[in-house]
């Protein structure tokens, strides 16, 4: 799928997000998904899904979803991780990504 399609199927979701500051004065918080197989964090949930994705169909599995969190911390914050998602308090878990079904490879014909 190409990037433009993604961007279609995608969206930002910055919560509470002050117009009125600059980016650097907002509150600090990344993203976080996990699939069964992967995970991946980011500041950018675009890049954070792709990443996934591609980890995703790179491991040999083809995880049917993924589940996309906002964690209110800073990226570079560590936490726990208990079955598959941020131990953090005010976690916010803001839904579920299906992946597009794997491309059946196609055999030689004899």
């Amino acid at each position: 799928m190409s990037d433009d399609k993604y961007l279609n199927r995608f969206f930002t979701l910055y919560p509470d997000w002050d117009f009125s500051k600059p980016e650097e004065d907002q509150k600090p918080f990344h993203w976080y998904a996990s699939s069964f197989a992967n995970w991946q964090t980011g500041d950018d949930l675009f890049g954070v899904l792709k990443e996934l994705h591609g980890a995703d169909k790179r491991c040999g599995y083809h995880p049917p979803s993924a589940n996309v969190f906002m964690v209110p911390l800073a990226s570079d914050v560590k936490y726990k991780i208990r079955n598959y998602e941020p131990d953090v308090e005010g976690l916010v878990y803001i839904g579920k990504v299906t992946w597009p079904e794997a491309k059946k490879k196609k055999g030689r014909k004899s």
